[in-house]
């Protein structure tokens, strides 16, 4: 499992320690907006799968829907307990996926 960060100039996914939950200092993956010529959705029974296309190359990526954050395994790694229960990837997939689509309008 990664964190899917955009940057000011690029996409990069950061991967989670299997041991403890925490982030890597190396990356998976370091996607230049530049490179996007598009960005497609599609609901694929319990997750979201997210195909970037940028050349002659198609990343995909799948997330798992809002609705299921709270309930799978995945999700504890989105959420924090400081002030309170807090998920992040669930109130914000919503708009880190259009803002996904978007980006492939514009850069492609």
């Amino acid at each position: 499992m990664c964190v899917l960060q955009t940057c000011k100039d690029e996409l990069i996914l950061l991967p989670f320690d299997p041991l403890w939950a925490n982030l890597r200092k190396d990356t998976s993956l370091v996607l230049s907006y530049r490179e996007i010529q598009s960005v497609e959705l599609a609901d694929d029974l319990l997750n979201t799968v997210i195909t970037i296309h940028s050349g002659e190359d198609d990343t995909r990526l799948t997330t798992q829907q809002k609705e299921l954050s709270d309930l799978r395994t995945s999700g504890l790694l989105a959420s924090q307990y400081a002030g309170g229960y807090k998920n992040w990837h669930k109130e914000n997939v919503e708009g880190t996926l259009k803002a996904l689509t978007a980006l492939g309008k514009v850069c492609g």
